[in-house]
C-alpha cells in the first residue's frame, strides 16, 4: 500500500517504504499506512458521489471540473454571506467580517509596550516615510505597534528586520500577553508601493506576524475577481490557525532557559521547533495537533498551567467557514484527501481548490501542495498517537528540542 501513499505524497516509493519501516518499528504498530490509504479511497468515493459522480465511471477531468464548479458556487455563497457586492471593497470587508466572527483568536503575543520600546530604539524609517511621520514618537503615538511590526516585515530592509528580531532575545515571558489576533488590510494607498512589490515577488497576498498576533491582507494590484472571497478567506483562516499553533509553542518556551533567545531564533527561522520521530523531522504544527488529541492529554499534564488543552484547539479553514456558511460542509474533513487514480492526484483540499478556481488553473496545472502537506501531518499524527511514541515525544518537548535550538544559536554566534 506504500505505492499508493508514495503516489499521493509525490515521493519515491523506496524512500517512503524506509520511513514507514522505521515508524512501524518505533510504534510497534504496522499497517497505519494501509488503513490511511483505505480511508482516503473510501472518503474520495463518498465525496465523488456527493458531487453526483460515479467513482468507478468518472474521468479525472470530470472530477476536477465538478470540484471547480463547487468552488465557484461556494465563492458566491461566501460573498453573499459576507455582504460583499462590490469587489473593489472586498479586502476591507473580508478583514472586518473575519474580525467579527466568533472564532478561537486568542494568542500569546508580545505586548504593545515592549514592541514600542524596541521600535523607538530601532525606528522603522521606511514605515515612517510611507506614513508621513517625521518622528518615531509621533508614529508610536498614532499607529498600533503590532501592525507596524507586521508592515515592517514587508517595507523595511532584510538587514533592519534581522536586527529588530534579534532584539527579541532580551524579552522575558513578562513581555508577552494574551490577546486576540488582529486581521488588518495593508493597502498600498496607506503603506506605499512596497506592498505591491512584495505580493509580486512572493506570489501570495496574505502574511502573518506570529509573535505580534497580526494577520495581514495585502492588495493584489487589481480589482478582485472570481474566487477571491473563497481563496482569501481560507488563507486568512489558515494563517489564524497557524498563529494559534505558534502561540502554543511560545507558551511552551516560558519555562526554558534563554527564553528570549529561543523566541528570536524561532521567529528568525520562521518555524517552530521539530521533534525527531524515527529519524524524521516532524514540525511543531503536527505535534500541536497531536497534543490537542484526546489521546495525548494524559501525557502532557506537566506543561500546565503554562500550556493547556485550550491553547492547542484551533479550527481549520474549512471548519471555520462551515460554521459561517453551512453549504460548505462538503469540505469538512477533506484536507488530506485526493483521488489516487490520476497521474497527478486530484486534491480535495479546500485551499488547493480555491487556488485552482481563483487562478483559472487547468487540469494539468492544478495545485496539490496543501493536500500533500496535510497528508504528511495526518500520517505522522497517527504514529504520534501511539503510547510509546507519545511518551518519547513529550520527553523531547521537555528539553531536547530546545537544547538542539540553543546549540544552533551557539554555532551561529561562533
Amino acid at each position: 500500500m506504500s505505492v499508493s501513499l508514495a503516489h499521493l505524497l509525490h515521493i519515491d516509493e523506496k524512500d517512503l517504504a524506509g520511513k514507514l519501516s522505521r515508524l512501524e518499528l518505533h510504534s510497534g504498530l504496522p499497517g497505519i499506512d494501509v488503513r490511511l490509504v483505505a480511508e482516503i479511497i473510501g472518503s474520495v468515493h463518498m465525496k465523488s458521489r456527493e458531487l453526483g459522480l460515479d467513482p468507478k465511471d468518472s474521468t479525472g477531468p470530470e472530477l476536477y471540473q465538478s470540484l471547480l464548479g463547487l468552488a465557484a458556487r461556494h465563492d458566491n455563497y461566501l460573498c453573499l454571506r459576507f455582504g460583499i457586492s462590490d469587489m473593489r471593497l472586498a479586502p476591507e470587508k473580508l478583514v472586518h467580517v473575519l474580525q467579527s466572527l466568533s472564532l478561537k483568536k486568542e494568542v500569546w503575543a508580545i505586548k504593545s509596550s515592549s514592541l514600542k520600546k524596541l521600535l523607538k530604539a530601532m525606528p522603522p524609517k521606511n514605515c515612517m516615510k510611507a506614513l508621513g511621520y517625521r518622528s518615531v514618537d509621533s508614529l508610536l503615538k498614532r499607529e498600533p505597534a503590532a501592525v507596524l511590526v507586521a508592515a515592517a516585515r514587508i517595507i523595511e530592509s532584510p538587514q533592519w528586520l534581522q536586527k529588530f528580531i534579534a532584539g527579541y532575545a532580551k524579552f522575558t515571558p513578562a513581555d508577552f500577553e494574551n490577546r486576540s489576533v488582529e486581521f488588518v488590510y495593508l493597502d498600498s494607498a496607506k503603506w506605499g508601493s512596497a506592498v505591491n512589490s512584495y505580493v509580486k515577488s512572493k506570489s501570495y497576498h496574505v502574511m502573518s506576524a506570529n509573535e505580534v498576533g497580526v494577520v495581514g491582507l495585502l492588495p493584489i494590484g487589481q480589482t478582485p475577481s472570481r474566487g477571491y472571497c473563497l481563496l482569501t478567506a481560507t488563507l486568512l483562516l489558515q494563517a489564524l490557525m497557524e498563529q494559534r499553533f505558534y502561540s502554543a509553542y511560545f507558551k511552551l518556551l516560558q519555562t526554558k532557559p534563554q527564553f528570549g533567545r529561543l523566541i528570536a531564533h524561532n521567529i528568525a527561522s520562521n518555524q517552530a521547533g521539530h521533534i525527531i520521530l524515527a529519524g524524521e523531522k516532524v514540525h511543531w504544527q503536527t505535534v500541536a495537533r497531536f497534543l490537542a488529541h484526546k489521546k495525548a492529554h494524559p501525557h502532557y499534564e506537566q506543561f500546565e498551567p503554562h500550556l493547556t488543552a485550550e491553547d492547542l484547539i484551533s479550527q481549520t479553514p474549512e471548519e471555520a467557514l462551515y460554521s459561517v456558511e453551512p453549504a460548505l460542509h462538503f469540505w469538512y474533513g477533506t484536507s488530506f484527501l485526493a483521488s489516487i487514480n490520476e497521474p497527478l492526484p486530484i486534491s480535495f483540499n479546500l485551499i488547493d481548490m480555491a487556488i485552482n478556481y481563483a487562478n483559472g488553473l487547468s487540469y494539468k496545472q492544478r495545485s496539490t501542495l496543501y493536500y500533500r502537506e496535510s497528508l504528511w501531518n495526518e500520517l505522522y499524527m497517527r504514529y504520534l498517537c501511539q503510547d510509546n511514541i507519545a511518551v518519547r515525544t513529550i520527553e523531547q518537548l521537555e528539553s531536547e528540542i530546545f537544547d538542539r535550538q540553543l546549540e544552533k544559536i551557539r554555532q551561529g554566534a561562533a
